[in-house]
């Protein structure tokens, strides 16, 4: 669910409230969260997600299931009959990025981010992104790392930041992409099958006028021929 929110300005007695439901959000497959959500700079409609599961919930790699962590664009204004936010795009999973040239060499022509889990998204640019993720520091040392080895343990410990940027210029609001995401619904089922029809009798009678002037051409011809 989505709501909008009055923020507050952080005095006593301005405290953030809700004001109202705004409508449903979809996950996609495998998904059950969202880990944060990033404003694209000079909107209010559009905004980048990032979901996630409960991986890995105890397991690595490989495991009985596997991180979900899809990139995405949702208009938050386009809604339909149901109030579900219909329009959204998903433009990476940190896990399964093509890699047809095979830049690492490994003779796999997929790549993967290092980020297994993901609870901060901030869009910096037209381009970037940074993504981080909390490592539970200090009740976990996920990566088990010897403080002696690590002059910035704490910081080094307490969170972990990638930088993934596009070649396109994507998080601005100009990009074909927002176009394509807001672009007007297609025709329902019905009102494909009556223009359908419409264009296919449309055609039946084209056809029937094309041969009545064959035949009136061929039954000219026939009497000239007579003549």
């Amino acid at each position: 669910r989505v709501y909008n929110v009055q923020p507050g300005d952080c005095t006593s007695g301005s405290p953030p409230e809700f004001k109202s439901f705004r409508g449903f959000y979809k996950f996609e497959i495998g998904a059950v969260k969202v880990a944060d959500v990033s404003a694209i700079p000079g909107s209010s409609r559009y905004v980048a997600v990032i979901e996630r599961n409960g991986f890995p919930n105890g397991h690595m790699f490989p495991g009985p299931s596997m991180p979900a962590n899809n990139l995405c664009i949702v208009d938050l204004e386009d809604l339909d009959e149901s109030m579900l936010m219909k329009n959204k795009k998903c433009i990476l999973n940190y896990h399964n990025i093509d890699d047809p040239w095979d830049v690492d060499g490994n003779g796999i022509f997929k790549y993967a981010q290092t980020q297994v889990t993901n609870e901060a998204l901030i869009v910096v640019d037209d381009h970037c992104i940074v993504a981080g993720t909390d490592t539970n520091y200090p009740w976990l040392n996920q990566y088990e790392i010897d403080e002696s080895d690590a002059e910035y343990f704490q910081e080094v410990l307490d969170a972990r930041w990638m930088v993934v940027c596009f070649v396109e210029p994507i998080f601005n609001i100009e990009h074909p992409i927002y176009q394509e995401i807001s672009k007007p619904p297609t025709e329902t089922a019905s009102e494909l099958s009556a223009s359908s029809s419409s264009k296919s009798a449309s055609m039946r009678l084209d056809l029937a006028l094309f041969n009545g002037v064959v035949v009136a051409i061929g039954g000219i011809l026939g009497l000239i021929t007579l003549a």
